[in-house]
């Protein structure tokens, strides 16, 4: 399954880097998630079809395990994952799927 990940770049983390889906939502007022601020970290495929695993092993992969050509910090909070056909937000206690991502 192809995967996409999607980190908040350096000059929007302060007002949007590192918040939990609950918090961005409360400040920012609205559930959309602005991939304006975010940039492509890193893509490739993942060869499970059932998302759960997928994303754990995305987890562990880009916090304990990073893929040589990966140059972005470890995976975190408020990072977005796009996995198949499906949009999913990094959040402070396991993956939120996020149904729409502007552009």
């Amino acid at each position: 399954m192809r995967y996409t990940l999607y980190q908040v770049r350096k000059e929007h983390r302060r007002e949007y880097g590192f918040m939990s889906l609950e918090e961005r939502q409360a400040i920012l007022g609205t559930k959309d998630i602005d991939l304006s601020v975010y940039g492509v970290t890193y893509q490739s495929d993942v060869d499970t079809e059932h998302p759960h695993a997928a994303l754990d092993y995305l987890f562990h992969v880009f916090n304990l395990d990073h893929p040589d050509d990966f140059c972005s910090y470890s995976m975190s909070v408020g990072d977005v994952v796009h996995l198949g056909d499906t949009w999913w937000y990094c959040d402070s206690s396991g993956w939120t799927p996020i149904h729409t991502c502007r552009t």
